[in-house]
């Protein structure tokens, strides 16, 4: 709720945005834990496997597919038209001259680079050999999915089979292609394009319903999985942790690269504050709740313009989502690895760009069983993994939000709207 305050004779308005998205966290934590404590008594208090098999067969699968099947329902057509909308709303912006241009070039490249990274450790950390064995040995996959099949068949016969098949990729390429069209049809398209913003707004809202339910997801899957392998399966989770924590030296390394070799200036007072600064947004875990502060951050500190942060961070904010497709990349290449999924080259070239494009939706881990299907990964791995997802997340918002601060300052900068005395002051 927003509350109006009075500070130094200026009215001001504090929103707390964060208040939902804290206690979603602790709910899904609890789920975790609640869901490791509870397999290791039915490990431990039910010694027959034939009646761990009769528990998990009648009581908690049917629970967790019913579920998985709710999110994978809202989550495939959220993407659709979060791709459509955030097109249009790109193109926009390109339009609007050398600062939209500047966004693009410097915000998808850094995107691209982050998925690379992201599956290059996934591929390093190898998979979680403590999944059960029983997953494996039910799930149906395919042989792989070649490069040339998916250029082919990622052009549809037409618009209704994505939709009835479930085949994100092919929703994808709808989403691209209307999307550019919608942005050069002018303004006798408006009334598209608001309805495209309406049913992406609705399926958010969809999706927050139905988000309450994904700690129960985590609580039963954490107890399948727990209850097959003890502790051990916890061991892995670790080390993705670990492996997310990582993005963020890595984040500042590559900022500073950038500021010096594109802005053309000296990295490191930006680099110092930034540091100081995503504390911040790590523990908000929101980037849209970070926003204001971020705002305030780079005017007072940074000394950018207020009226070109404005408009630079807002936009940059769906397209520097680096935080979540790195962990994202890296839960995915693990999962590949998991099922034994064949890979070559043609493997990771559509492997990567699929994985681009649903970091482009900033939806997370949450926006990808269906795409694992496309590549024979079971959609129910999600289940197994997305109880991390609110540490991981927390990694990933700090990174975003650097990515963000870093392309629209050079691009300030490339515009002369950096005051170079603030910039420097410490």
């Amino acid at each position: 709720m927003p509350e109006k305050v009075r500070v130094m004779s200026k009215n001001m308005v504090v929103i707390k945005a964060n208040e939902a998205e804290s206690n979603r966290m602790r709910h899904m934590l609890l789920g975790l834990i609640g869901g490791a404590v509870l397999g290791l008594l039915l490990k431990w208090a039910v010694p027959d496997p034939l009646h761990l098999s009769w528990i998990e067969d009648n009581l908690l699968s049917p629970v967790q597919s019913m579920l998985l099947h709710a999110l994978i329902l809202v989550s495939a057509p959220m993407i659709f038209f979060s791709i459509l909308s955030g097109i249009a709303n790109i193109s926009d912006t390109a339009s609007l001259g050398r600062i939209g241009g500047r966004l693009l070039l410097l915000s998808l490249p850094k995107l691209a680079f982050y998925v690379v990274l992201g599956l290059f450790v996934g591929d390093m950390l190898g998979g979680f050999a403590s999944f059960p064995e029983m997953m494996a040995k039910d799930a149906v996959y395919e042989t792989g999915t070649k490069l040339r099949d998916l250029i082919i068949g990622i052009v549809p016969a037409d618009i209704v089979t994505p939709f009835h098949t479930n085949n994100v990729l092919q929703m994808l390429f709808l989403a691209c292609f209307f999307g550019v069209m919608l942005a050069k049809a002018g303004d006798w398209a408006d009334w598209a394009k608001n309805g495209v913003n309406f049913f992406s707004r609705f399926l958010m809202e969809l999706l927050d319903i139905l988000l309450p339910c994904l700690p129960w997801l985590v609580f039963v899957s954490m107890t399948k999985l727990v209850m097959h392998t003890g502790l051990a399966s916890l061991l892995i989770f670790g080390k993705v942790v670990a492996a997310a924590a990582l993005g963020i030296p890595i984040a500042m390394l590559i900022s500073g690269m950038l500021v010096l070799i594109v802005g053309r200036c000296s990295p490191l007072p930006f680099v110092r504050k930034v540091a100081r600064f995503i504390p911040l947004p790590f523990s908000l875990s929101n980037s849209t709740a970070s926003m204001p502060f971020v705002l305030s951050f780079c005017r007072q500190k940074l000394g950018m313009e207020e009226k070109f942060t404005k408009f630079t961070i807002p936009a940059g904010m769906q397209l520097n989502m680096d935080g979540t497709a790195f962990y994202v990349a890296i839960l995915s290449m693990m999962l590949a690895h998991t099922f034994q999924i064949p890979m070559d080259m043609e493997f990771y070239v559509a492997f990567s760009l699929a994985q681009f494009l649903i970091a482009l939706t900033g939806l997370g881990i949450i926006a990808m069983p269906s795409v694992y299907a496309a590549f024979g990964i079971p959609e129910i791995a999600v289940a197994m993994v997305i109880g991390m997802e609110p540490i991981l997340d927390m990694f990933g918002t700090a990174q975003n939000v650097a990515g963000n601060i870093t392309t629209s300052f050079i691009a300030c900068k490339k515009e002369n709207l950096v005051d170079e005395k603030a910039y420097r002051q410490k």
